[in-house]
């Protein structure tokens, strides 16, 4: 079991992620129950977009956890680009719990690309790519 918060600088009603499920050098793969108190949470449903933050949020402890355990150089991150993005739905129903992949295929110096995969009871929702610099 991890601590979410002690590897991305999210609090409060910006930390969206609650569980990670596994993590390894290059994959993670993690929960998050949408919230009424969610960003761009409306009338009971959340506005997909809302999964460009919680792939973000993902990438974000990858980077975190690889930095600490792999001892990998690099500060905290910031997205650079969303190189693809591809919705499959308008939202998420509040109380859903959302399953989210994120896959590192670039790692070169301070910058990275990551995909992400957002599922919601076995529905794909979207996929991201993110492109990432470390400061």
């Amino acid at each position: 079991m991890f601590n979410v918060e002690d590897y991305i600088p999210h609090r409060g009603r910006t930390r969206l992620i609650d569980e990670i499920l596994e993590i390894d050098e290059n994959n993670c793969r993690a929960q998050a129950r949408v919230l009424p108190t969610w960003p761009l949470a409306d009338e009971g449903n959340v506005h997909i977009i809302i999964i460009v933050e919680l792939v973000a949020q993902i990438v974000a402890f990858s980077v975190g956890w690889n930095r600490k355990n792999m001892v990998k150089p690099g500060g905290s991150g910031v997205i650079v680009g969303i190189k693809d993005a591809t919705f499959f739905a308008a939202g998420i129903p509040v109380g859903n719990t959302v399953t989210l992949t994120a896959k590192k295929l670039i790692d070169r110096d301070n910058y990275g690309t990551f995909t992400g995969i957002a599922s919601d009871q076995g529905r794909i929702l979207g996929n991201i790519e993110l492109q990432v610099y470390r400061l």
